[in-house]
């Protein structure tokens, strides 16, 4: 056992014994965390906020930032995870996410920006990604660039299909989706979402990813090819082509006549 875990075990040993006192002597000398914590359990605030410059990871101090909003005292809150913002370490994301929406509430809109995109950086997501651009005004097209760059670079296409589809960019997210061929739930959100816009394009990757899962002739893969032959419906009703449609399905029903399981799931169709 390494000598911080006997120092943990220690305080653990006191926490049960109930001698508040020692706890703090060896808390304040080991453990920063702990000790802030534990002022703050006894509700000597001041001393908990003075002790909170000691904390030097984001984790701790994003524990301790929530306990001193939970006391009342949003402007050392705030300060001490303004800190912890800047570390950029263990649980950053959460620290930036929690930060942020505090910030606009007190009107501080650039601190409220740099949080944002700090827990953007951490990990992208398309909400982070709209509530920096709601707050960027004039300069989101000078913003705008490093997330989508940092969105392609995370290994994330999902997300970057998202920002790709909210800022109605349809030719790029159809080009990721189909770079991305083997991830169908993403091909699936992008044919979704492309109904109104690229109905041709939906009607011909429905069409093909419905055949693949027809050919295999497993009927376990005959829901999810019923699910693309419904977009493909829809693409088809868009265009004002329903007699299109119907001579498809007409013609695919008679093709695969002798496969029951097949005709049971498109039999809404």
């Amino acid at each position: 056992m390494t000598l911080d875990q006997l120092k943990q075990a220690r305080l653990n040993v006191l926490a049960r014994q109930g001698d508040t006192e020692a706890f703090l002597q060896l808390a304040q000398k080991s453990d920063p965390r702990r000790y802030a914590l534990k002022l703050l359990e006894l509700e000597r605030v001041d001393e908990a906020i003075t002790a909170s410059q000691e904390l030097s990871t984001t984790g701790a101090i994003f524990i301790v930032a929530q306990r001193l909003r939970d006391a009342g005292r949003l402007d050392a809150a705030l300060a001490l995870a303004e800190r912890g913002l800047a570390l950029k370490g263990d649980r950053i994301h959460e620290l930036a996410t929690w930060l942020a929406p505090l910030e606009e509430t007190q009107g501080r809109k650039d601190m409220a920006l740099e949080a944002y995109r700090t827990a953007f950086d951490a990990q992208p997501v398309i909400d982070l990604y709209r509530h920096i651009k709601r707050l960027s005004g004039v300069d989101w097209s000078n913003i705008r660039p490093a997330l989508v760059q940092k969105a392609g670079a995370s290994y994330s296409p999902g997300v970057l299909v998202d920002i790709l589809l909210d800022e109605k960019d349809w030719d790029a997210a159809i080009a990721i989706a189909e770079k991305q061929i083997w991830i169908p739930q993403l091909l699936e959100k992008v044919a979704d979402a492309l109904i109104p816009h690229r109905p041709d394009w939906v009607i011909r990757i429905a069409i093909k990813q419905s055949n693949s899962l027809i050919e295999k002739t497993h009927s376990n893969l005959y829901p999810g090819a019923a699910r693309w032959l419904e977009k493909a419906k829809k693409a088809y009703e868009k265009k004002g082509q329903v007699d299109d449609w119907q001579a498809y399905i007409s013609h695919l029903r008679t093709t695969y006549a002798r496969r029951p399981a097949l005709q049971k799931a498109i039999a809404g169709l």
